[in-house]
C-alpha cells in the first residue's frame, strides 16, 4: 500500500461512503475521504485492546507534513523514545510555532534556517552531534564572525526548542560558545566623519536620497523603506511598526522632505535592503572608508550629543526605551524637545555636508 502524497490526496475522489486511505509509512495514519467530499487526516491506534480514533485536521489547511509529524510523535510516545524526525521537519515546526508568530522581520532568521537545513536537514534531529554543529558554524565564518555568531545563536534556540518538543534527548549546542564562531562581539561605535558626510551628500544614486534621510532623521533603514505617504501627517512621519514593537514618530525637516520620492505610495522607491547595502559597498570602493546604513543612525545621535542634546531626548528621538523605574512615572514623549532637537541636528548635518561647519 503506497504512502500518502499531496498528489494522491488531491486526486482522491469521494464515493458513496467514506473512504479510509492508509499511509503505509506511518502507523495508524489515514486519510478519510468523506462522501461529501472533504478530506481529513485521522490517527487510528490500538490502546488496551481498543481502537482509538483521533481526528487531526482537514486537508489542505492541515498539511500532510503536519499529519506526518503528529503520527511520528504518537509513535514515539508509545515507544517511550524521542520522536524520530529530521532536522528539516523539526525546523519547519519550530519556524511555524516559534519564529513566524513572534518575529516582525524574518529575513535574517530565514538565512540561518536555510543554512541549518542545507547542512543538517536530512539528519535525524536526535543524531546530530556537537561536532557537526561546530563544523557548520566554523565553515560559516567565511561570511564574517558576526554572521557565524548569529547562526550559532539561532541554532541553539532551535535545538533547545527541539529538546522541549521531545525531538532531541540532548542538546548538541549546549557545550558550544562563540569561540568557535567569531568570539565575543563588541558594540559597534562607527560614526561618519565630516568628509564622509560630504561625500554621501554629493553622491548620486537611486539610494542616495534614502541614505541622506536616514542621516537626517535617525531612523532605521527598514522603517523608512516601509514608510508610506499616508503615514506622513504634516511635519510628522508616523512609524507604526518598529523593532521594539512600540509606535514611533519623527519630525521631518525641509531638508529631509526634499529626499522623498515625488510620486507613489511610498516615500522611497527601493524596497530592498540588500540592494542598498550592495550600493554602499560599491560606493566605498572609491574611498578608504567603511560604514553601513545603520552607522548613519549612530551618526545622527553623535551629532546631537556634540551640540548638547540631552540623553533622554536622544533616546526618544531614536525610540530607545528608558531604563529603570523612571518611565513608569514620566509619560511625556518630549514632543517639543524632539522637534527642536531634530531641527538642530539636521541643521548641523546640512552645514557639515555643505562645508559650512
Amino acid at each position: 500500500m503506497p504512502r500518502l502524497t499531496d498528489t494522491s490526496i488531491r486526486n482522491a475522489q469521494p464515493g458513496e461512503r467514506d473512504k479510509w486511505i492508509k499511509d503505509s509509512s506511518y502507523t495508524g495514519l489515514y486519510l478519510r475521504v468523506r462522501a461529501a467530499g472533504s478530506k481529513v487526516f485521522v490517527l487510528r491506534l490500538k490502546r488496551g485492546g481498543k481502537v482509538q480514533v483521533r481526528t487531526l485536521g482537514a486537508w489542505p489547511a492541515y498539511s500532510l507534513r503536519q499529519a506526518h509529524l503528529e503520527a511520528t510523535k504518537a509513535a514515539a510516545r508509545r515507544s517511550g523514545h524521542v520522536t524520530r524526525i529530521t532536522v528539516r521537519d523539526a525546523m519547519g515546526e519550530f519556524w511555524d510555532h516559534h519564529v513566524a508568530p513572534k518575529y516582525k522581520r524574518t529575513a535574517s532568521p530565514l538565512t540561518y534556517r536555510n543554512e541549518i537545513e542545507r547542512v543538517l536537514g536530512k539528519r535525524p534531529a536526535d543524531d546530530v552531534r556537537p561536532g557537526e554543529v561546530s563544523e557548520m558554524v566554523r565553515a560559516y565564518k567565511a561570511r564574517g564572525p558576526v554572521a557565524a555568531n548569529r547562526l550559532l545563536a539561532f541554532t541553539k534556540l532551535a535545538f533547545s526548542w527541539m529538546v522541549e518538543a521531545g525531538y532531541v534527548s540532548a542538546d548538541p549546542c549546549a557545550s558550544l560558545s562563540n569561540r568557535i564562531a567569531g568570539g565575543e562581539e563588541r558594540s559597534r561605535e562607527r560614526v561618519l566623519t565630516d568628509e564622509e558626510i560630504r561625500a554621501l551628500w554629493a553622491s548620486r544614486s537611486p539610494h542616495s536620497n534614502l541614505l541622506r534621510c536616514l542621516l537626517l532623521t535617525g531612523c532605521r533603514i527598514g522603517e523608512l523603506q516601509a514608510a508610506e505617504r499616508r503615514n506622513l501627517k504634516g511635519d510628522r512621519l508616523h512609524i507604526p511598526e518598529t523593532k521594539n514593537g512600540k509606535p514611533h514618530w519623527v519630525h521631518i525637516t525641509p531638508d529631509a522632505r526634499q529626499q522623498f520620492e515625488p510620486k507613489g505610495d511610498y516615500l522611497f522607491g527601493t524596497r530592498s535592503n540588500t540592494a542598498v547595502q550592495a550600493w554602499v559597498k560599491r560606493f566605498q570602493r572609491l574611498a578608504p572608508s567603511v560604514w553601513t546604513p545603520h552607522d548613519l543612525r549612530r551618526t545622527f545621535v553623535s551629532q546631537g550629543g556634540a551640540i548638547g542634546i540631552q540623553p533622554h531626548v536622544l533616546r526618544a528621538l531614536i525610540n530607545h526605551t528608558e531604563e529603570g523605574s523612571l518611565p513608569i512615572y514620566l509619560r511625556s514623549d518630549y514632543a517639543e524637545e524632539r522637534i527642536a532637537a531634530t531641527k538642530a541636528i539636521a541643521a548641523r548635518i546640512v552645514a557639515v555636508a555643505r562645508g559650512a561647519a
